[in-house]
């Protein structure tokens, strides 16, 4: 199992490696049939930049930590972010190098930009096929022990299980409870008590622990595991805080935690609102069409106007409305509420969700607008207006508000957006507890690099009409 996590790092190079140099090569090739002017022999002399790119991202502890110390990757975001980088170092260096030696003629600047953008894009999708792949066939993760079954063993347990990055699988609970052994939580067994864990990790060749313990329970035993095991992740259950942005500094011998707060940066807010109006603009250009047909097929196929304008609560709470196009039939209301009184499961649903799966309202394309999103589209005009964000929390209705308790004053504290990180986290599959959640650590965790990140699983989720209805 060991050698397997080693085996999925040399895959991870490899794939690196081809997913670098295809697209220099690629449009090199195109730019030359098109007439351009150098020769292909050139571009083939680049292969030593793959090797450049995966040291730089070895450097920077993209491989599950070092190939010689392999552990837990990064999340997506981060990865992102160092992907980019570690992509624009090699092009600049690049091009620096090719401008001292004068040799800069002899390729075209042309492919070299076009291919900046289109290597970060194609390492990081043929990363994400390729870890695809290896959650699907269990290849190369590493085997880690959780200590503690509680809600936050179990959480960490269905995130693990769940995240196609990180690398590590969790196979066995241990806790102190006996009433829990031999149960299976997350399709996990839990299999005796904390104080077997020396003799679990043996018998499964697992080096790697996962504390979801109380502070004062991890502490006791540290100093054993810590003789006993590589990597210990600490995750204590009682006070549990998610936070990217978050670095440990050593203040004479004693740990401290220094928290990042983005959403305080005025800078950082600016940019945030640049990229919202630019890329706006962008998807706007390529949308218009897309929403004029579907503008003519509302009115086609059902009738009443196109758009729908939904009253919701923005920043601080002030209300301002929302366009969508109209998916339900508009005499359709009326009738609603008597539906709900004569089908209990459609009412229980209703009060969980603000959402029905089998919606009576709906009519036959608005089904369809709403599988694959399109029915969002005219929100892009919320975000021209100033109204609404790309990405940040799902806009809600004023009764929803007791929903989020004391959590509403940080989530409205933002735009609302057009997606988020709940929407490509399960979206409607998730309950209303952990949609919360996810707004929050949105909120708490903001960076450009999230939002990317968001957007690009966006476009991943509309495509698979994934948890859309």
């Amino acid at each position: 199992m060991k050698s397997r996590v080693y085996q999925r790092i040399f895959l991870l190079m490899a794939s690196d490696i081809v997913a670098f140099l295809t697209p220099v090569i690629t449009i090199a090739y195109c730019y030359k049939l098109y007439g351009g002017q150098y020769p292909m022999t050139a571009y083939f002399k680049l292969w030593p930049l793959g090797l450049l790119f995966i040291l730089i991202n070895e450097l920077s502890r993209q491989y599950h930590g070092t190939m010689f110390y392999p552990g837990a990757t990064f999340g997506p975001a981060e990865e992102l972010r160092r992907v980019f980088y570690s992509v624009s170092c090699v092009f600049g260096g690049l091009l620096l190098l090719l401008f001292m030696c004068r040799e800069s003629l002899i390729y075209s600047r042309f492919v070299l930009i076009c291919s900046w953008p289109v290597c970060i894009l194609s390492v990081i999708l043929l990363r994400w096929s390729f870890r695809c792949l290896f959650k699907r066939y269990n290849f190369g993760n590493i085997q880690a022990i959780i200590l503690g079954a509680g809600q936050t063993g179990i959480r960490i347990a269905r995130l693990l299980n769940k995240n196609n990055y990180l690398g590590i699988r969790p196979v066995v609970f241990l806790d102190d409870n006996r009433s829990l052994h031999g149960k299976i939580l997350e399709q996990i067994p839990v299999k005796g008590p904390l104080e077997h864990v020396e003799k679990e990790s043996r018998e499964l060749e697992a080096d790697y622990i996962i504390t979801c313990l109380p502070v004062a329970d991890v502490m006791k035993n540290i100093e054993k595991h810590c003789r006993r095991f590589k990597h210990i992740l600490i995750i204590p259950s009682d006070s549990m805080f998610s936070a990217v942005w978050v670095y440990a500094y050593d203040i004479g011998g004693r740990l401290g935690l220094e928290i990042r707060c983005n959403l305080m940066l005025k800078w950082l807010l600016c940019i945030k609102k640049l990229f919202d109006y630019l890329l706006a603009i962008l998807i706007s250009c390529f949308a218009l069409p897309v929403m004029a047909v579907c503008a003519l097929l509302i009115k086609i196929t059902s009738k009443g106007p196109v758009l729908y304008k939904a009253k919701r609560l923005g920043v601080n709470g002030k209300t301002f409305y929302v366009y969508k196009f109209r998916s339900m039939r508009i005499e359709a209301e009326q009738d609603f509420e008597s539906f709900l009184e004569s089908t209990p499961r459609a009412k229980f649903e209703w009060e969980q969700n603000f959402k029905l799966k089998k919606d009576p309202r709906v009519t036959w394309f608005g089904s369809l607008l709403r599988r694959t999103s399109l029915d969002e589209l005219p929100q892009l005009f919320n975000v021209l207006k100033g109204e609404m964000s790309l990405i940040g929390p799902r806009p809600i209705v004023e009764s929803e508000v007791p929903r989020y308790s004391n959590k509403y004053e940080l989530i409205s504290s933002v735009k609302p957006g057009i997606t988020g990180l709940w929407q490509v986290s399960g979206r409607s599959e998730l309950d209303y507890a952990e949609r919360v959640e996810f707004e929050c650590y949105y909120i708490m965790n903001w960076n450009i690099w999230l939002d990317i990140f968001i957007l690009l699983k966006t476009i991943k989720e509309v495509i698979f009409c994934r948890g859309a209805y």
